[in-house]
């Protein structure tokens, strides 16, 4: 009672016999709201949690939300093709979580894009992670140098270190060639 548990990549078993809860199973690409970026995201799947706690629901289901970038094409949206067990994929970046761009030109144009995609009757995959990493590159150019000095962002490298930078690598390289 009044407890929440989190299951990744396991079945939930209870050693109460009679256990029942009503839950939602739903890929968080189609949670897409009024503020996304043509695509569910981070964001919107915090509003999912706020719902179901308000209706009382106990449990949600999600597919997997690792990164399974390999060619930047649609083809990469399988979401069971995971290049990381840890990494999550740019696609669900709640891109509202950061601060706004400062060169007007580039957030109208940013702001532009968004209202596109999400405005298509569809996920065009291909557009959404194009212009959200485009977005990140022109966040990082602003702000970059003082998240890369920030305890926080410090502390996150040092926890992760392991499959931060191999992964970083591989992108890295992935990108390149």
């Amino acid at each position: 009672e009044n407890s929440t548990v989190v299951v990744a990549g396991l079945q939930l078993r209870d050693n109460q016999p009679h256990w029942k809860c009503a839950g939602t199973v739903i890929p968080v690409f189609s949670l897409r709201s009024e503020g996304s970026y043509g695509v569910g995201d981070f964001g919107d799947l915090r509003m999912l949690i706020e719902w179901a706690e308000k209706t009382g629901q106990r449990l949600i289901q999600v597919l997997p939300m690792n990164d399974t970038t390999i060619t930047h094409t649609w083809v990469d949206s399988y979401p069971y093709s995971a290049i990381s067990i840890y990494a999550l994929h740019p696609m669900y970046l709640d891109l509202r979580q950061l601060d706004a761009l400062q060169d007007p030109e580039q957030a109208a144009f940013f702001e532009t894009k968004r209202q596109e995609l999400n405005a298509l009757p569809q996920i065009d995959y291909e557009a959404v992670t194009r212009y959200k990493m485009d977005y990140c590159q022109a966040y990082f150019a602003q702000a970059g140098q003082d998240l890369l000095a920030s305890p926080e962002f410090k502390a996150f490298l040092q926890k992760n270190e392991s499959w931060l930078v191999p992964y970083a690598s591989y992108c890295y390289l992935r990108d390149k060639y």
